[in-house]
């Protein structure tokens, strides 16, 4: 921690953390002296603010002379080169977060074009959640010599204390099913109700309301004013019903961040097939 700098440790003593994820406590010192990294930890150990505080730190003053940090999607950061509205000719940091997420959605090529307009004497951070033979391999083509950390098992596996029940059900009987579920549940825990689509988040949410119900939303296009608000809420247990698409999925551990147990979670509109 005290290789970080003082605004730094200001910022992260207000914010109340007391000590760092043992990903943080293993990232920080390989990072802040400039080695490439391979961080390997499950979704919700802080992976996060193992990049980004040495990012602040290596830019430092740099910060108020202009944008010196850029954080986009595979996809949006193409459009915005071929329009000339940037280029990576200067990028000395690269950081390629969930990978094996983005992998998965077919981004590899995307990836390849943007490092290939990055010096090569560039620093890359590598973060996954797990780390199966086709992430491995693109790993090592975009890194020199990394740490690699590992945060409990790189293999994805099912948690074996949670019971998983499917359910094949037509569409008009999905919120027939979601009441029955919700009043067969309702045992002073929350739930946590997923949808794929943010229309139907906000749609059930509000139909559920005038069924009685104590249920919010949240997703990516809710300020964070409002989202803060919908956590607070569901928190406290005077919302515990909580509707969310992926923002609640990823990035987000209920159990570290709001110190609550979740006591079921329902997924709408499960589609294995195209």
């Amino acid at each position: 921690m005290t290789l970080l700098t003082d605004y730094c440790m200001q910022a992260i003593t207000k914010s109340g953390f007391v000590e760092p994820t043992p990903i943080q406590s293993q990232g920080w010192p390989t990072t802040l002296k400039g080695r490439d990294l391979i961080g390997i930890a499950q979704t919700g150990s802080g992976k996060t603010l193992s990049y980004l505080l040495p990012r602040l730190v290596h830019v430092g003053a740099q910060l108020q002379l202009g944008v010196e940090i850029v954080i986009a999607t595979p996809g949006r950061l193409i459009d915005m080169m071929e329009a000339g509205h940037t280029n990576l000719r200067r990028v000395t940091y690269l950081v390629l977060d969930e990978a094996d997420r983005m992998l998965d959605m077919g981004f590899e090529p995307q990836i390849r074009k943007i490092v290939a307009h990055i010096c090569p004497d560039r620093q890359t951070l590598y973060w996954s959640a797990t780390w199966p033979r086709e992430v491995e391999a693109l790993g090592r083509q975009f890194l020199q010599n990394p740490y690699k950390v590992i945060i409990g098992s790189p293999e994805l596996k099912a948690n074996h204390s949670i019971q998983q029940i499917v359910e094949v059900i037509s569409d008009r009987e999905k919120y027939p099913r979601l009441s029955k579920l919700l009043s067969d549940l309702m045992d002073g825990s929350r739930i946590l109700i997923f949808f794929q689509i943010k229309k139907d988040c906000d749609k059930i949410t509000r139909q559920l309301r005038m069924d009685g119900w104590p249920a919010l939303s949240i997703h990516g296009d809710k300020a964070q004013a409002k989202r803060d608000y919908v956590l607070a809420e569901f928190k406290s247990g005077k919302s515990p019903i909580m509707a969310t698409t992926d923002v609640a999925a990823r990035g987000l551990d209920m159990m570290i961040y709001l110190n609550i147990r979740i006591s079921s979670a329902t997924i709408t509109d499960l589609k294995l097939t195209p």
